[in-house]
């Protein structure tokens, strides 16, 4: 759900961006999108529209790809911080993150409980936790 609204709203945005900066900006599209204000009635298409919106496509997909792979090497990241931590050099237990030492070492007691290592989220939402 939050994926289709950021979509809707950056939709929105490109299209704004688009028709401000680049049909009405120095572009070559701005001929094709002048001769539309000239006959807003004519279906030629022109090679602005398919180009556009194939350009939008393209970045759109790139930066998806980017931001969802960062995500993934940073969560992986964290796991595998918090992983070697909780067995090799545990938390203090003044340390903001003890909890995650005492849920993983629950999970080492108690094999069916608290499978999450670097959140307890999944665990709590799917009644893991202990």
């Amino acid at each position: 759900m939050l994926l289709f609204i950021l979509g809707a709203a950056g939709f929105t945005l490109a299209e704004y961006a688009v028709h401000r900066w680049l049909l009405h900006g120095l572009s070559l599209s701005y001929l094709d999108h002048r001769h539309h204000h000239a006959m807003p009635d004519d279906y030629a298409i022109g090679w602005s529209v398919p180009a556009i919106a194939v350009s939008i496509a393209t970045l759109t997909a790139v930066l998806w790809s980017i931001t969802f792979g960062a995500g993934v090497l940073l969560a992986w990241g964290w796991y595998a911080y918090v992983h070697w931590r909780v067995h090799h050099r545990p938390f203090p237990r003044a340390s903001l993150l003890f909890f995650l030492q005492r849920h993983h070492e629950n999970h080492h007691r108690l094999a069916r409980r608290n499978f999450g290592v670097s959140t307890t989220w999944w665990d709590v939402i799917l009644r893991t936790r202990t």
